[in-house]
């Protein structure tokens, strides 16, 4: 057998390693997969077995212990004119994540979904996190053929879903999908700082920073507290009245 040949098996082995990996996604209904490549080779493979609408998915605000964690469904079509620019949206600039929402809301599909900071405290984040992926899943206005969510599979969806590790930085759809999260994430809480500025959520955008431990202490929570964390569990545990030994006492 010539190298070539063999060189020619391999392949073919691999896509049909592949396609094997999607039908038992079929019958799972998710599977997981990690490396640019492998995802690469998997978009391919779908685009080729006539899966068209490849949908990607994530999600911004599941740690902060305040607000609500959003997600975004994006489908980017081939014609969409900055592929290549598409990066995790945590190691971008506010503006050029800014442009890229703005070019992804004319020339892609978008949509966005959100648990509230209730629905977090009564679900837990984890539920919370696959309602506000369903909700935005559901408001696209198409029926995906796959869905590509950032991240280890967290629970069960209705859709055909793959999980990629580290998504925001490798797959370009999920890529988008974080883009848009955090840029309506971000606007949410700029429109909260507007309502309860003592806080700051205009800089730490709900996360526990030390200048937001503080105000907690100080305000209490304000509504969008997510109640059910430890930080504003904390802040609600009432505190005993300032005694000081030292300036009670006197020489003798």
């Amino acid at each position: 057998m010539s190298k070539r040949v063999a060189s020619l098996l391999k392949v073919a082995e691999k896509h049909i390693l592949l396609f094997s990996e999607v039908v038992a996604m079929r019958l799972r209904g998710a599977t997981c997969v990690r490396g640019k490549e492998e995802v690469e080779q998997l978009i391919t493979d779908l685009r080729h077995r006539g899966f068209r609408f490849i949908v990607g998915v994530d999600e911004s605000g599941r740690g902060p212990i305040a607000g609500p964690v959003v997600a975004a469904a994006v489908y980017i079509p081939d014609s969409f004119s900055a592929l290549d620019e598409l990066r995790d949206s945590k190691a971008m600039s506010a503006s050029r994540r800014q442009h890229l929402y703005s070019l992804l809301r004319k020339e892609a599909l978008v949509s966005v979904g959100m648990a509230s900071p209730k629905e977090i405290d009564k679900l837990n984040i984890r539920v919370a996190t696959l309602l506000a992926m369903k909700r935005a899943i559901a408001k696209l206005g198409i029926t995906p053929d796959v869905v590509l969510i950032d991240g280890d599979p967290i629970g069960e969806m209705p859709y055909r879903c793959v999980w990629v590790i580290k998504g925001d930085e490798i797959c370009p759809p999920i890529s988008a999908a974080s883009i848009v999260a955090k840029v309506m994430r971000d606007r949410w809480m700029m429109r909260m700082h507007k309502r309860y500025p003592q806080y700051g959520f205009d800089s730490h955008k709900g996360y526990a920073t030390p200048m937001h431990k503080l105000a907690l202490l100080k305000w209490g929570p304000c509504p969008i507290h997510r109640f059910s964390f430890s930080p504003v569990k904390e802040a609600l545990i009432p505190k005993l009245p300032y005694e000081s030994s030292c300036s009670n006492t006197t020489s003798v």
